[in-house]
């Protein structure tokens, strides 16, 4: 199926990108650039596995409209209309053409003309609140999360309309797409009248602590049921055994002389130590990876998670789909990659 991707943003190119990796033919429609908000290398990223034209009005897009199953835009309401691509021209030419337009509050309802950012959708979705520790201001998350999750949603949404086999509208709002990671949390407020929020007990036991080389999630379990007798004796510590330690209120209470006594304990061992340690206790430990460790995970590697891809600024390494098909992963990619997943374990 040929899928035509007019987008300026990550949204509405990372949505293409799955269908370009669903297997649709995509072509990218080099028509204004992309989002100032939108650095080079992550935008050229989510743009590979399509090709790309460019064209120069609306008159351009009309013609390319004829055969094409799918056209993607996250240029917000009235975004393409400006272009002279209103609906009604399109449908014209294509009665059973799918539409999916993505933005921030929606094409129609009160906000449907503001503005948005990363930040701004990470805020109205009800995310932001939720992230952090309970104590200090919330934490964003890294970048384009809001932006790759709406696309993956209007991607399904997109894919769903093709198999269906007639023509429509889509529209997805990135605020709704960020609501729909945290759809929990309405609920429960409408059902206990609690508002739920960062976990005012996240003190109560370790989280992400330093180790010999790194750092290490060292969670026992969840602080309210966290068994410290066995966390005493896993960290070598019988100090944590006793009663003050018991429960997470009295860890709270004495949160100054539970970390004087873990956080050195911690120090002596490697993260991949503590992890072994923990998988022998089977307790909740992790690892705190940075882009370097992901890059030369024997998991990611062994199962082919990443190749090179040559950009127009340079080469860049590059995760491909989050699945596999019938044992192969598929690529996305047209030109720079490598046979085979490439081995990038740090040289010794």
């Amino acid at each position: 199926m040929k899928v035509l991707d007019l987008s300026r943003g990550i949204a509405g190119a990372y949505a293409s990108q799955l269908l370009a990796l669903a297997g649709c033919e995509v072509t990218r429609l080099e028509l204004d650039g992309r989002d100032e908000q939108v650095d080079a290398v992550a935008w050229e990223c989510a743009n590979r596995g399509k090709s790309a034209r460019v064209v120069a009005d609306a008159a351009s897009v009309l013609d390319l409209i004829a055969d094409a199953a799918a056209l993607v835009e996250d240029r917000g309401p009235g975004g393409i209309e400006a272009l002279g691509l209103t609906e009604e021209a399109l449908r014209a030419r294509n009665p059973g053409l799918v539409l999916t337009r993505l933005s921030e509050f929606g094409q129609s309802g009160p906000r449907a003309a503001w503005a948005g950012s990363e930040l701004v959708n990470l805020a109205a979705g009800g995310l932001l609140f939720l992230t952090g520790n309970w104590d200090r201001p919330p934490v964003q998350l890294a970048p384009y999360q809001a932006q790759m999750t709406a696309g993956l949603l209007a991607a399904i949404a997109t894919a769903a309309a093709l198999y269906g086999g007639e023509g429509m509208t889509i529209d997805a709002s990135k605020q709704e797409s960020v609501l729909a990671l945290v759809s929990p949390a309405p609920t429960e407020y409408v059902y206990s009248g609690t508002i739920p929020a960062r976990d005012g007990m996240v003190s109560a036991m370790p989280r992400i602590e330093h180790s010999a080389d790194g750092w290490v999630y060292a969670g026992p379990g969840a602080a309210v049921t966290a068994d410290y007798d066995l966390f005493s004796r896993f960290l070598e510590i019988p100090e944590l055994a006793e009663e003050r330690f018991a429960t997470a209120e009295g860890r709270m209470a004495h949160w100054e002389e539970h970390q004087r006594l873990v956080l050195p304990k911690l120090k002596e061992r490697t993260t991949e130590a503590w992890l072994e340690r923990a998988e022998e206790w089977r307790l909740t430990f992790g690892p705190v990876q940075t882009a370097t460790d992901l890059l030369a995970s024997d998991v990611l590697i062994e199962r082919g998670f990443f190749a090179d891809a040559t950009l127009p600024q340079c080469t860049v390494t590059v995760p491909l789909a989050p699945y596999i098909v019938d044992g192969t992963r598929p690529q996305g990619l047209r030109t720079g990659m490598r046979d085979g997943p490439a081995d990038r374990r740090p040289q010794q």
